[in-house]
């Protein structure tokens, strides 16, 4: 019988394109290049051939990153944001707060009492002022 070898999960699964790299490294490649070529060649008559080296290396880390890097099954574009959102854009200590809905609604009756009362005393002013008017 013939056994057809299949991966574990077939989500893993990437076809390969040329020499052994999927499309999405292969775009990545060329992106890199495409960016770096020029801009080695513009910097190196500028500032120097090494720092120029430097900087095309700084420049196509996360252009390769995005191409080859797979974390936690996450792409890692995916994962760069993230990793952002958690470490920057959400609060690091979470307080402990629950919420009761009978204590708001006791709230909001005790706000509505304070609010009728503050109206009575204001009407009870106004009607003692009038009285020593008439007076």
């Amino acid at each position: 019988m013939i056994e057809v070898k299949l991966p574990r999960e077939i989500r893993d699964f990437k076809s390969k394109v040329i020499f052994n790299l999927t499309l999405r490294q292969i775009i990545s490649l060329v992106l890199a290049l495409a960016i770096n070529i020029p801009s080695y060649i513009f910097l190196r008559g500028k500032i120097g051939e090494d720092l120029a080296g430097w900087i095309i290396l700084i420049i196509s880390f996360p252009i390769f990153l995005v191409g080859f890097i797979k974390k936690d099954g996450m792409d890692y574009e995916k994962y760069f944001l993230i990793m952002i959102r958690f470490y920057f854009l959400t609060p690091r200590i979470r307080k402990y707060k629950t919420e009761n809905a009978f204590t708001y609604l006791l709230n909001e009756q005790k706000k509505e009492q304070a609010k009728i009362s503050s109206q009575l005393l204001k009407k009870s002013k106004i009607n003692k002022q009038e009285r020593k008017n008439k007076e």
